[in-house]
């Protein structure tokens, strides 16, 4: 099933069991490739296609066990063209709700 086009060299991006890949694998031309497991998170069809559309996806929230603290993160297309997990805050619930952790 095509999901979009390659934010690399523009052509389709297809959805296999493991990955979502562009058609350029095959002939070598280019590697673009999103893994549906990425840092131990599961990547759906609607984030590979926010990665292909605008080069990121929608903003999730987990809680950390290491740090204990949750974080608002998000998957971004890095200018190597391979998706990063990007942090964007850290916080702690405390007394007063969500509180920034700096």
């Amino acid at each position: 099933m095509k999901i979009g086009k390659c934010p690399v060299c523009g052509k389709p991006v297809y959805e296999s069991p493991k990955s979502f890949s562009c058609v350029g694998w095959k002939d070598k031309s280019c590697d673009f490739t999103i893994w549906k497991q990425v840092s131990g998170h599961e990547l759906d069809q609607g984030d590979a296609e926010l990665l292909c559309q605008i080069r990121r996806s929608r903003k999730k929230t987990d809680y950390n066990k290491r740090t204990k603290r949750y974080e608002e993160w998000r998957y971004e297309v890095g200018d190597d063209n391979k998706i990063h997990r990007v942090i964007l805050e850290e916080f702690v619930y405390g007394a007063n709700g969500k509180e920034l952790v700096k």
